[in-house]
């Protein structure tokens, strides 16, 4: 609270929204859950199943379903319909659409949640099963870097290099997992790397400044010492 005091009311309203959208136990008032089915993010049954719904929204939902007034799922959903890791990274896409139309706000959240996840599947838990860890790794390919490179709009709100660093990790996380579980690897996995593999071919790759990279160096170095 007091750095938000700090900062600036206007900032302060920013900051929380976002901050709003990163939390997983933050419900959706009515008018977001609408914005949720009406904009069918990730499909009516999914945005159901993840909880946006309400009794004030089934006779829309029912109207809305009869005249085919939805639009299509995001593309995201559209070329990967299987969900994995209990549905977590769908709800956040679902919860940030619906919380914000702000491209802007999108993209710094994306940003928050891309940088958390490329940590996540470098230094995944010692004790979760493979499972758990292939469950983890396949959300991220089909969820957050499969928006990253289908539905954000990286032209006018880049991602920079969180998006190339997070595919890379992701990358190298199916590869230790192969090396240690090679019977957890199934044929959807494969796909998937397939995936990976021509993503990172294509993402936009950002040259950072001298400046920049001599003070990375210094505070990986000073890290490594440490």
């Amino acid at each position: 609270r007091k750095v938000l005091d700090l900062i600036g009311e206007n900032n302060s309203r920013t900051i929380a929204q976002l901050l709003r959208i990163l939390s997983d136990n933050q419900p959706l008032t009515d008018e977001e859950m609408k914005t949720a089915l009406t904009d069918n993010i990730a499909g009516e049954d999914t945005a159901i199943a993840i909880g946006i719904d309400s009794n004030s929204e089934k006779a829309l939902r029912k109207k809305w379903r009869l005249e085919g007034s939805l639009p299509p799922p995001a593309k995201t959903f559209q070329e990967f319909p299987v969900t994995h890791d209990g549905r977590k990274l769908t709800a956040f896409l679902v919860r940030m659409k619906a919380i914000t139309s702000s491209k802007r706000k999108q993209q710094y959240v994306l940003m928050a949640k891309m940088a958390d996840r490329a940590n996540n599947v470098s230094h995944p838990v010692e004790t979760w099963h493979p499972r758990k860890k292939r469950e983890i790794i396949r959300d991220t390919v089909s969820r957050l870097i499969a928006w990253g490179m289908l539905d954000h709009n990286n032209e006018n709100y880049p991602l920079y290099n969180i998006l190339p660093r997070l595919i890379d990790k992701t990358i190298r996380a199916y590869k230790r997992l192969k090396e240690e579980s090679p019977q957890s690897i199934e044929q959807l996995d494969s796909q998937y790397m397939a995936q990976l593999q021509t993503w990172s071919t294509k993402v936009k790759r950002w040259q950072v400044p001298e400046e920049v990279q001599a003070v990375l160096d210094n505070y990986n170095s000073t890290k490594k010492a440490a």
